[in-house]
């Protein structure tokens, strides 16, 4: 259960630089990729996403930086209104976000309102060599108000890596690399389909 309802609310008791810093780099205004839970949050997504963007599409991540109990900072994901964040989605066409499973397990779930783009991801991963899960109840990335699909589409692409896939990809650069290409390849050709 999340603390806070939205992000004012986040910001009438956090401080930035002292609880949660925010990063974005514009590179690609059509494409982005983010982490929305970053940091000490959900570890290792801001630095996933960070990887899948590449040269080739923008960055955005929220980042956890309290010492502990950096939980508290999560905003679920359709009322995560961070300001820069819906800056940095509002003219994309293409929107990916990374985020973190509870779970243990070296999964990738696939969800989102991009319904081809997702499965292309997860069919993309599969071959790649990754264990790729359907989204359960609750993580699929469907509500039109979730972050990743507040892009000029309206649909967007919502990325759940269990704990086990973060560490095994933070542990090997080669694993990785493998990854990132796998899914910004996809992004890419969807990017140059989008209308």
């Amino acid at each position: 259960m999340d603390i806070y309802r939205n992000f004012a609310s986040l910001c009438r008791r956090e401080v930035k630089g002292r609880d949660y810093d925010v990063h974005s780099i514009v590179r690609n205004p059509l494409g982005v990729v983010m982490a929305p839970h970053g940091g000490r949050i959900e570890r290792f997504t801001a630095e996933v996403a960070y990887q899948i963007a590449g040269d080739l599409f923008s960055w955005y991540a929220f980042i956890g930086i309290r010492p502990r109990g950096n939980r508290r900072l999560h905003i679920t994901s359709h009322r995560f209104d961070e300001p820069t964040a819906l800056d940095v989605v509002a003219g994309a066409r293409v929107v990916l976000a990374v985020h973190g499973l509870q779970q243990n397990a070296a999964i990738a779930m696939v969800g989102g309102r991009d319904a081809a783009c997702s499965r292309q991801v997860a069919a993309a991963l599969s071959v790649a060599g990754f264990a790729v899960r359907p989204p359960v109840s609750g993580i699929g990335g469907m509500h039109p108000r979730n972050i990743c699909n507040r892009g000029r589409t309206g649909r967007g692409v919502q990325l759940e890596l269990g704990a086990g896939l973060r560490r095994e990809l933070m542990a090997s650069r080669r694993r990785m690399a493998r990854f990132a290409r796998t899914v910004r390849g996809v992004l890419a050709a969807s990017l140059d389909t989008v209308e």
